[in-house]
């Protein structure tokens, strides 16, 4: 297992020969990689290819962030066994600037001098001395939760879902190969 928090690797045993099964996938992409359609989050391209590798890449922003199988990139092993290994930084990217300008909202709503009844610090001010103790430390740990860890969080729960979805795909291909 690949220990980078955007990334992760596996293999799958298709029906189908190896390199005959290179090639369905090849054409799932060009066909639609998700759903066998186009569709404007699912814009994937082949980016390299050989007789015993096929490396996908997703197109744009919406294909990115879709699901987040960003780079693909599958081998023949020689048991002739599909090895694969996903990673998904800009899928990570799309969840650090989202989770980020919730973070900078948080900091604005707190900072800005804006009318006492929707102000953070107004609010947390007007409160008895231990209750604004504990009004701060949850402001700031909620900050902190979602602008700095939430993403991470994402990620490492991320990685599960699509990998089955992957795995789905291939068997998809295999299938129709069979």
């Amino acid at each position: 297992m690949d220990l980078s928090f955007a990334a992760f690797r596996g293999r799958f045993n298709p029906r189908t020969e190896g390199r005959a099964f290179l090639a369905r996938v090849a054409r799932r992409v060009e066909a639609g990689f998700l759903l066998g359609r186009p569709h404007f989050r699912s814009r994937y391209a082949v980016a390299s290819r050989s007789g015993d590798e096929l490396e996908i890449r997703s197109e744009n922003f919406w294909t990115d962030y879709n699901v987040g199988l960003n780079d693909i990139t599958l081998r023949l092993a020689r048991d002739g066994a599909i090895e694969y290994q996903v990673t998904f930084w800009r899928w990570l990217r799309g969840c650090l600037v989202l989770c980020g300008a919730l973070a900078v909202v948080l900091l604005l709503a707190y900072l800005l001098p804006l009318p006492e009844s929707i102000s953070l610090s107004a609010q947390m001010r007007r409160t008895s001395p231990a209750e604004g103790g504990l009004g701060q430390a949850i402001f700031w740990g909620s900050l902190v939760w979602w602008g700095v860890a939430w993403p991470w969080v994402l990620a490492a729960l991320h990685r599960r879902p699509a990998e089955g979805l992957l795995r789905r795909i291939l068997g998809e291909v295999d299938a129709a190969g069979s």
